[in-house]
Formats: structure tokens, sequence, C-alpha cells
């Protein structure tokens, strides 16, 4: 069946409508099933009927024997459907969350508009209307202000923002197609936005009164297709086959048609990269890389922290942090800041953070003499300040949360030991943590960068979430796209460094050390604990 689905995209279609079919399989087992409900499960063989019934209704008749020939089941003229598919299988749907593409099919479907009821939308009923039908701008469905000059889109129903995603108007607003790309998963699906993209191209072009309407149509087209194009090449994740199939449905359906030959080749080119872009990354010449700086004794199992060269270390643990980071897409970040259950890999971020917070801390505690617990709390700062030579700041900034924890602060002999080259140090860095002035030195830094970085994502989260709670979702039940702009401004400041690595080896050896922290750590109470028993309260001298 597989190469009749990929020849013939009528029935590919025709087959992902059925899908809940396959997905629900005791849909009809109704307990008290009604005359007008269906009293037991459909087979495969009248699925496969329906499918062969469909066909020839169409005239599709070498695709029918292809299917007959792939399943070996015959076409019987005996079978015909009593009831509509829809109606069949949609008891089974009311309580199920399967996805019901059957929904919104229309019982005489125009020309080849069929395929755009691939999609539920997440707006109410009343809402959904065609995007040519919902009429002209007023107070009521769209609204903007004036920034600098500049018309900003500020609210808009879902219609409006995408018809000024594809109106010359919006020209004006470099951004908001990149705020849109990235935010709208907080407002609706990738399917209704493809939808939405579609029915904005597929304007009757007998409604066009005037050479100059019809001019403006093929602009809008256009813009419509440079659009998808734009959102597969940049955000390729968003992407299933499913959606990949009703581009390509579109490119037959619509621009083929309308010899749109150029938007064609556009569009296919996006599309038969879209799996190379999703598995390359960005190559890097070994010959760059600096010179490693291992100990002798690196395979030795014995080998500790103090003989790693700072630099090697604070390599391998900014190799380790990119690798999570990198992982990190934006509706993770987006969806964070409204629920606050963080995604694996925001919450290893995270939780990476905090281990390397307490490994310092405890590190250093485990040392019974003041002069020798110097000697790593130095150790810490000539790393901590490797780190911000690399503008690896969420290490950065969790060895400085070790290093001036309450537990670890409040040893006073322990720092006295410290040479003034390294208290120095340490007060720098400790700029990047100043909360009374929300972290501004660290903020101004990455506004600055353009290499290579690995953020603090602490404080973009909070971020995000303040913006969450001051901006409604919604105003006058229109999509608050002002908000939408604040939380791209943060999550695009996160994640524009996840394209550019760090050319450095990795060093398993060394990583295998740094990796797993868990065991070399304890929790505050037993830091403070053990603090106050290294340098006892009102202690006049320490060993």
């Amino acid at each position: 069946m597989a190469r009749v689905m990929k020849k013939h995209l009528d029935v590919l279609e025709l087959h992902e409508r059925l899908r809940p079919l396959y997905d629900y399989p005791s849909f009809c087992r109704e307990p008290n099933p009604s005359r007008s409900q269906v009293k037991e499960v459909l087979s495969f063989n009248q699925v496969t009927q329906y499918l062969l019934h469909y066909l020839k209704e169409q005239g599709l008749d070498a695709a029918r024997a292809s299917l007959e020939r792939e399943t070996k089941i015959k076409y019987s003229e005996e079978f015909a459907p009593l009831t509509s598919l829809s109606a069949l299988i949609s008891p089974a749907l009311v309580t199920s969350e399967v996805f019901d593409p059957l929904n919104a099919i229309e019982p005489d479907p125009v020309d080849d508009e069929v395929y755009l009821s691939n999609f539920r939308s997440d707006l109410d009923a009343e809402d959904d209307v065609n995007i040519w039908d919902e009429g002209p701008d007023t107070l009521t469905n769209i609204t903007f202000e004036s920034v600098r000059g500049t018309t900003l889109l500020q609210t808009g129903s879902l219609n409006k923002l995408v018809t000024w995603l594809t109106s010359e108007n919006s020209t004006g607003d470099s951004k908001f197609r990149n705020v849109f790309l990235l935010c709208y998963p907080t407002f609706t699906t990738a399917p209704m936005v493809l939808r939405k993209l579609i029915e904005r191209y597929s304007c009757d072009p007998s409604t066009l009164k005037t050479e100059e309407d019809k001019k403006n149509l093929v602009a809008i087209q256009t813009r419509v297709v440079r659009l998808i194009k734009q959102w597969i090449d940049s955000r390729h994740g968003d992407w299933t086959d499913q959606l990949t199939e009703t581009v390509k449905l579109f490119i037959n359906n619509k621009l083929l048609p309308n010899q749109h030959h150029e938007l064609v080749k556009l569009l296919s080119t996006s599309i038969s990269r879209m799996d190379v872009k999703q598995s390359e990354g960005t190559l890097l010449k070994v010959s760059t890389f600096p010179e490693v700086k291992v100990p002798k004794n690196i395979f030795s199992p014995s080998l500790s922290l103090d003989e790693i060269h700072e630099e090697e270390i604070a390599r391998q643990l900014t190799l380790i942090d990119y690798s999570i980071y990198t992982a990190i897409q934006p509706i993770e970040l987006l969806q964070n800041s409204i629920t606050k259950d963080y995604s694996p890999k925001v919450t290893e971020m995270i939780q990476r953070f905090n281990e390397i917070s307490f490994w310092v801390a405890t590190s250093i505690i485990d040392i019974a003499s003041a002069k020798n617990r110097a000697t790593i709390v130095t150790k810490f700062i000539n790393i901590a300040d490797h780190l911000r030579a690399m503008n690896s700041f969420n290490t950065l900034i969790g060895i400085i949360s070790g290093l001036t924890c309450h537990p670890i602060r409040r040893l006073k002999f322990t720092f006295r030991e410290l040479s003034p080259a390294s208290r120095n140090t340490l007060n720098e860095l400790i700029l990047y943590v100043d909360l009374e002035n929300d972290f501004l030195r660290y903020k101004q830094t990455l506004h600055e960068l353009n290499g290579t970085c690995v953020p603090y994502i602490g404080i973009h989260l909070r971020d995000l979430v303040i913006i969450n709670e001051t901006f409604p979702n919604m105003e006058k039940k229109l999509i608050n796209f002002k908000k939408r702009r604040y939380q791209y401004a943060v999550v695009s400041s996160v994640l524009r460094f996840q394209k550019k690595p760090y050319a450095f080896h990795s060093i398993q050896q060394i990583q295998r050390f740094l990796v797993d922290l868990s065991d070399c750590v304890v929790d505050e109470i037993e830091l403070y604990k053990v603090s106050t028993m290294v340098e006892p309260r009102g202690a006049t001298s320490v060993n």
C-alpha cells in the first residue's frame, strides 16, 4: 500500500482521514448502541472498500487498480456506503482525544479544497471563518500602535494576523514574521497556520473585477509561498510528515495548475532539504581547535580535580552545557513560562546549574584546613574566569553561586588566605550575579555578543514568567500580539547562539569526571552544618 500512497496523494489524503479507525479500535462498541450507530468494528476489508468506492466515484481508475493489487482486495459492486463515513465514526470521537480530520469535511467539496479540511481549529467555531470572509479591518478584529514612527500590529484575530503576514503593508514591521513563526504555538497550531496560509492563497479569481486586483492577488500568493518557505527553512522542527504531505498537495493542487513554477521550485527545494537540515551540524576544522591541556595521568581511575588544568576544566564544562543548551526548543521556553512545568531539557539545564553550585560548595567544605580550602577556592575562581572568557554563563554563574552561598561566604578565615589578585577577580565575577541590578552586567554582555555563548537560562525563564503574568494572552477576544513580541525578544536572545558551536576537543576522561556530580554534593543544611564545624561561630582562629 505504501507505493500507492506515495504515487497517489489523493489516496494518502483519504487514508489519513480514516486513521482514527485504527487509532481507536473499540469506537463502535457502545454499551447501548442506537440504531444510528454502528454495532461492530469495521474490518480492514471494509475500510479498503470505502477507499475503493471513493476512487471509483472520483474516476481514479488507475489508483483503484493499484490499491487492489497492493491489498489483494477487489472492489465489490455490492458494497455501497449507506451513510457517510464521518457520521459512522463520530460517536467514537466525541469522548476520545484522537485527532479528528473528518470533523470538517464538506458534504460537497468545491474543486480540490477538500484537503484543507485536514485540520481542526483551536478557535471557536464561530470564529473559524474563511480568511477571505472575515471582512474589512475594524477595531473588533485588528488593532495597531505606533512605535517610533512604525505601525505595529498590537492585537488581532488569527485571520487578520495571517492577512497582515502576507500584506504589503507589513513590510515596515520587519520582525513580524519572525515573531509569528516563533510564537504561534502559544495561540494556535501548525496545521491551523498552514490551513490559513493556503486559504489566503486560494482566492477565487472570478471574484476579482480589475487587472489591478488580479495583480495584487499574485503578489499575495507569492508572499504566502515565500512565508511557507521561510517557515520550513527556519523552523523545520515544526514540520510533521502530515504537514509536509499537505504542502505537497498544495503544490500539486494549486501552484502547478496556476503555473507558478518558480514558486513550486522554491517550496520543493525547501522540502527536499528538510531532512538534510535536521541531521546536519556546523562543521568545524579540528586544526583550529586550541591545544588540549591534559595531565599525564589522564587515564588514571583516581584522576582528581586538582590534577586537571583550570582552562581545560572550563572547556569541558562548557561543552557539557552546550550540548544541553542546543537541544532546547523555543516552544519549551514559551510553554514553561505558562505552565511552570519544565520540559526535560530545560529541567536538565536547571539541574546542571544547581549541581555545579553545590559541587563547588561541597568541594570547598570537605577540606579541613583554611589554607587548603583557599587553594580550591582559587582554583574555582580561575575556572570561572576562563568560563567568562568563553561566555559560558550557565556554569560561570553556577560556580559564583557556589562560592557566594552562605555556608561558604561565612568562611572568613578561608577567604583571608586568598591572594589580592584572586579577590579582585572574584569581585569582578560577582557582578554577573548582582541581583540588586537585575543581572545588569550579564545582560549587557549577552546583548553585545556575536560569538559562541551558553546563556544563563534561569534569569530568562524568570523574565518569561513575568511577561506571561503581566500581559494577557487575549484582549477583547483578540490575540495579544504585543505580548508575543516581548516573548520573542527573550527567547530569541537566549537561543541565538545554538548554531555557534565551540571549537574545543571533547575529552571523555575529563567529561566523565564532570558530567555526573550528584554523588559529589550535599544539601544546603548539611553544608551549613559542616561549615560551622570547620569554622565555628565566634572563632578567633582555625587550622
